[in-house]
C-alpha cells in the first residue's frame, strides 16, 4: 500500500480519552479540540505481509485513496468472553441485531478463541 492510497493513521494517546462515539462524517477534532495536541502518526506506505494493530478506543481513521489501486483492509476485533453488548449503534454490530444486555459470547454469533484455540459452539 503506498502513501498516495492512504495507509490508516492514528491520533497518539487518544486510546486515554475513553470512548468518544463514531464520527465519519467529519474530523474528529472538531468535536473534541483538545485532541488537535495529539500526534497523528502512521499512514506510512507498507508491504506485503505488513500489519498494524490498535486498541479499539484509538481514535484512527485513512486519508483518501488517491491511487490508482484498490485499498482492502482486513480488521480482526478481540474481546473478553464476558463483555456485555451495550446497544451503542455502530455499523460492525448493528447487522448482529444484539439486544442490550446480551454477552457477546452468548449470541453464537462470534467465534471463541481460548488458550486451545477455536471453541467449538
Amino acid at each position: 500500500m503506498t502513501e498516495e492510497m492512504g495507509p490508516l493513521r492514528y491520533l497518539r494517546g487518544s486510546h486515554r480519552e475513553g470512548p468518544l462515539g463514531l464520527i465519519e462524517s467529519r474530523d474528529i477534532r472538531d468535536v473534541y479540540p483538545r485532541l488537535r495536541d495529539s500526534e497523528v502518526v502512521g499512514g506510512q506506505a507498507l508491504k506485503a505481509g505488513d500489519a498494524q494493530a490498535h486498541w479499539e478506543l484509538t481514535v484512527h481513521g485513512a486519508a483518501p485513496n488517491r491511487g490508482p489501486d484498490r485499498r482492502d483492509a482486513v480488521a480482526f476485533r478481540c474481546m473478553r468472553s464476558d463483555t456485555i453488548y451495550t446497544g451503542l449503534t455502530h455499523p460492525h454490530w448493528n447487522k448482529f441485531k444484539l439486544r442490550p444486555g446480551t454477552r457477546f459470547a452468548d449470541s453464537g454469533q462470534f467465534p471463541r478463541i481460548g488458550p486451545g484455540g477455536l471453541i467449538e459452539a
